[in-house]
């Protein structure tokens, strides 16, 4: 049975592929690339320009107001057009403007405005790519495809936070923006050699019909619309947690929204709190590239141990782990200051980094398994409004509590919620096994 053996991002495929299948996500090294990048210089650059972190909040405000749209309408732009290899080439030639925009300004507007940009390109890609796998991959390799998808992303990930942190150590941080604009204009020079459109496309519904493909959509990006929730979806979500038999669901949902605000609230106001401790720009991306380390970690190694198992029990567990590695983060800037906050960040990091994928995998699997025949497509977009709602809020409220608090505040109310977002599926589901989740 699937849900006993949920085998999300398998470690083994086949070492014999053909040169279109490794085309197919060779765009998507110099595309992480830039993204991981930006991703930290972006705040850097900030915080360069006299920003405080309540700048910085602001700017993770902007980019999930313009993230949050954007698989919704670039999904029924596939959709209606079948169109994959444009979007695809359009979402990296955003990012590689973008970047050009925010090396020739030293406005903190206009840093912001094109982050928003680049967070528009970013949502532009999860829905083309995944149908795009769905479509080129035999159902039989899905597995394989997402396995590679992976890989090859995180790949680019490390790659981009690796060029950025040896850029740093010679030469100024801001001219990075000129490498992730060469990264991305080079996604678009792979993308236009090696990927194709496949003869027939499917639509984006086709998520709701296989849990493979619904949990590694969701992994990439917590954000997926078959079609706009209606008020009907809201007030059905709302009904179902008067019955103790449809409450799975609130319970879920709830859950996955306490632990996506958590994860704005704590790493919007990351970065500012070490360039407080003085702590130098490539020291900055040694920090992202070890936390980017540890997911790849748990993506390759611990699923593959856990065998794909997917329980409440797991999801709840690392839910635990990652909200003590925001409390060690919470403890840490109350008693460890300067240089010292380097190792202390790796050690929360260390936690932080683990237990990521496991809780996404589990989360998102275990909202698949709930959903009801006939009315996924209007509790997912209910799923993926609230949890686009928290990353806003997430964002909005770090900088704030940051600057008027004391960062270990931001730290500690990061790790309450992860708590309770634990403790919402334990209060739920209870302590013994739940034979509909196993």
């Amino acid at each position: 049975m699937f849900w006993d053996r949920l085998e999300v991002w398998p470690m083994e495929g086949s070492k014999q592929q053909s040169k279109s299948k490794r085309g197919l996500f060779l765009p998507l090294v110099p595309y992480n690339a830039a993204i991981a990048g930006l991703g930290t210089l972006v705040p850097l650059a900030i915080l360069a320009l006299r920003g405080t972190v309540i700048d910085v909040s602001l700017a993770a405000v902007a980019y999930n107001l313009a993230l949050i749209p954007a698989p919704l309408i670039w999904g029924y732009v596939c959709d209606v057009t079948g169109s994959r290899k444009k979007i695809l080439m359009l979402s990296a030639a955003i990012i590689a403007a973008s970047s050009v925009g925010m090396y020739f300004t030293d406005s903190i507007p206009a840093i912001i405005f094109f982050y928003a940009a680049i967070a528009h390109a970013t949502g532009m890609l999860a829905p083309a790519l995944n149908l795009l796998i769905i479509e080129s991959v035999p159902k039989g390799e899905w597995d394989e495809g997402y396995t590679r998808s992976s890989w090859y992303s995180t790949v680019g990930t490390i790659a981009g936070l690796g060029v950025g942190m040896a850029w740093s150590f010679s030469l100024p941080s801001l001219t990075f923006l000129a490498a992730c604009a060469a990264f991305a204009f080079g996604s678009v020079a792979l993308t236009a050699c090696y990927v194709r459109d496949p003869p027939m496309s499917i639509e984006r519904r086709t998520f709701l019909l296989n849990p493979l493909a619904f949990v590694n959509r969701l992994a990439q990006l917590p954000l997926m619309f078959v079609r706009v929730p209606k008020k009907a979806d809201f007030t059905s979500m709302i009904k179902m947690t008067r019955e103790e038999l449809t409450r799975d669901i609130p319970v879920i949902v709830l859950s996955s929204v306490l632990f996506s605000a958590s994860l704005n609230i704590f790493f919007t106001s990351y970065t500012p709190y070490l360039k407080e401790n003085q702590l130098t720009n490539w020291e900055v991306y040694f920090t992202s590239l070890y936390i980017a380390a540890m997911n790849g970690l748990a993506s390759r190694v611990i699923l593959r141990r856990m065998r794909g198992t997917v329980t409440v029990q797991i999801a709840s567990s690392a839910l635990a782990v990652r909200a003590l590695g925001m409390l060690l983060a919470a403890f840490f800037a109350i008693f460890v200051s300067g240089y010292l906050t380097l190792y202390s960040t790796l050690l929360s990091f260390t936690l932080l980094g683990v237990a990521y994928t496991v809780i996404t995998i589990n989360l998102n699997s275990l909202f698949f398994k709930a959903l009801p025949a006939g009315r996924q497509g209007g509790l997912l977009g209910v799923y993926s409004a609230f949890n686009g709602i928290a990353l806003f809020a997430g964002s909005l409220s770090s900088g704030y509590v940051s600057f008027y608090l004391g960062y270990p505040m931001t730290f500690f109310l990061g790790a309450l919620l992860v708590f309770l977002s634990a403790a919402v599926l334990q209060a739920h589901f209870g302590g013994t096994p739940q034979s509909s989740y196993e």
